[in-house]
């Protein structure tokens, strides 16, 4: 449970450093909503996959990491079909937002499933 504790932390610093860089670059508020909703978005989906990959039993980590990888992935279909249009978000800032958050995220997650 420590090693889930301290990626949800770690991942949480990487999602608000990410959204307040986003931030700098689109200033209007429109852009900015659809930047922090995005990072709550991948924060939610990170924690979920993690889960799921720290279930799986040891033999299978690959696996459900791999289905983690393929969640991800259907999020941020979703997010770009679906959810920005009800939102109204402007689209560039919202995609570009989930995907940096879910990328970098992802990139450190190997590191917290060993622990």
């Amino acid at each position: 449970m420590r090693g889930a504790a301290r990626f949800a932390a770690v991942s949480l610093g990487c999602i608000v450093v990410i959204a307040l860089a986003m931030g700098v670059a689109w200033s209007d508020e429109r852009s900015r909503s659809a930047i922090w909703a995005s990072a709550a978005v991948a924060f939610v989906t990170q924690m979920f996959t993690f889960a799921m990959a720290r279930l799986a039993s040891p033999a299978n980590m690959l696996a459900g990491w791999g289905l983690g990888i393929l969640l991800r992935v259907m999020v941020l279909a979703g997010w770009g079909l679906f959810a920005i249009h009800a939102f109204e978000f402007p689209d560039m800032p919202a995609l570009i937002a989930l995907a940096s958050c879910l990328f970098v995220t992802s990139v450190i997650e190997p590191i917290f499933l060993k622990a």
